[in-house]
């Protein structure tokens, strides 16, 4: 009912601010996604790839560029988003900076169980949740966190130190250069993808039921929960976006031909 009722109100808020109007930066947004689909599809195709799974659909480009708009930590720019999502702006802004965060500071907590010798499984649950509101700028601040579990020896505390300081100028940049960094943003939306893109509800619970194992073992297990409440968040973004601006993205989809034709 819910999902419903936000649909009609989109719909007619759409109709009253663009009307039949161009959408510029959804008609970018849609053409960066399409390409980058087409590019994985030809990366993953092979001569023994059935045809349905490398074809490039309106829904594969879409849930493409929805993860992309969201499972990012730089500041969102207006330029970059769709005009079909400016209901959604707070709600994107908030998901990139609580991806921000997440990199960040499992960064951090797999740098200290790598030189602790841990597992990188094991559940640093209450040391995240400590981490989650210290400020980028004190580097101590993270490492005393630590601290709270391990007694870190003299060489161990300077190795994490400076590991530290560089994985936090990424933190106060919102940029993302250092190599940890860069390997869990990319697991995380490799994950969110996958759950978005599971067509069945075979694969829909399969992907949940091992979302645990997947993330931990890459390095994220702190924030399992977190992650899976983005999916069922994205989830709910794309039904009522999608039905609520059907008829423009359709008239997109019709632009950016050939593109195989599916209900967005």
């Amino acid at each position: 009912m819910l999902i419903k009722e936000a649909t009609g109100y989109e719909e007619r808020f759409f109709a009253t601010t663009h009307g039949s109007g161009q959408l510029p930066k959804t008609q970018d947004w849609w053409l960066k996604a399409k390409r980058k689909t087409e590019e994985e599809m030809a990366r993953r195709s092979t001569g023994n790839t059935p045809a349905s799974a490398s074809r490039v659909t309106p829904d594969k480009v879409y849930i493409r560029g929805l993860v992309d708009l969201a499972v990012e930590v730089a500041e969102l720019q207006e330029a970059d988003l769709p005009e079909t999502l400016d209901l959604d702006h707070g709600r994107i802004r908030r998901m990139r900076r609580d991806v921000h965060r997440m990199v960040v500071i499992s960064a951090i907590l797999l740098t200290g169980k790598n030189l602790m010798r841990r597992d990188v499984r094991s559940l640093w649950k209450e040391q995240a949740q400590r981490m989650w509101d210290l400020p980028f700028e004190n580097v101590q601040a993270f490492i005393a966190v630590i601290e709270t579990r391990y007694a870190l020896p003299p060489i161990t505390k300077t190795q994490l130190s400076g590991t530290v300081e560089r994985i936090l100028l990424d933190g106060r940049s919102r940029q993302v250069t250092h190599p940890v960094i860069k390997v869990l943003l990319q697991k995380i939306k490799t994950h969110v993808h996958a759950r978005l893109s599971a067509s069945s509800a075979d694969e829909r619970v399969k992907a949940a039921s091992t979302a645990t194992q997947v993330l931990s073992s890459g390095g994220l297990a702190e924030f399992v929960a977190q992650v899976g409440a983005m999916v069922d968040e994205l989830q709910k973004v794309g039904e009522v976006d999608r039905e609520a601006h059907k008829r423009w993205y359709d008239g997109i989809v019709a632009e950016s031909s050939p593109v195989q034709p599916e209900g967005v």
